[in-house]
């Protein structure tokens, strides 16, 4: 299925057609100021509606995503958008070490620790630097259950943006 959200395309699949609705139409993610020139986290990308909606202003995206399913379309996303030099995707699971550990490949609830296929675990700071940077600005996270693996980060409590759990560390 593809949809057209201006000039962007976005490719989903076909059984679920809903991923799009909570950042194009009810502004879930709108609290998240992103600014140009700000380095931005998407985890828990899924096929990339957040990542493509803010790499225009952002002046680099960081995509997390480990579900094979979602990393395929979002790497098409991407690229049919021509945001290949604004976007930096990265197959893995935010985890609290490096190793392979199981995943839930369950849509939207799609769980790491979890189910029938192996992915790459690594920690968020870990990921961030693979990806070429020590600081972000904005973090958006749906990680399904993952995120005290973010908040307990070092990179976490140095961005601008992103959480109301900032502060309780």
């Amino acid at each position: 299925m593809i949809l057209k959200f201006g000039k962007l395309k976005l490719y989903l699949p076909d059984n679920e057609p809903h991923i799009y609705y909570a950042t194009f139409f009810a502004g879930e993610w709108d609290f998240l100021h992103v600014k140009e020139k700000d380095i931005v986290v998407d985890a828990g990308a899924s096929v990339g509606d957040f990542t493509l909606k803010v790499a225009e202003k952002a002046r680099k995206v960081i995509a997390i995503e480990p579900n094979p399913v979602y990393l395929d379309y979002l790497k098409k996303n991407v690229k049919e958008n021509g945001l290949e030099d604004k976007v930096v995707i990265m197959p893995y699971a935010i985890y609290e070490r490096s190793e392979k550990v199981k995943f839930k490949v369950g849509g939207t609830g799609s769980k790491v620790g979890e189910g029938e296929v192996e992915v790459i675990g690594m920690p968020f700071d870990e990921i961030i630097r693979i990806a070429g940077e020590t600081n972000v600005d904005v973090i958006k996270m749906d990680i399904e259950g993952a995120e005290s693996f973010v908040v307990n980060s070092e990179i976490f409590f140095k961005a601008r943006d992103g959480t109301s759990w900032k502060g309780q560390r």
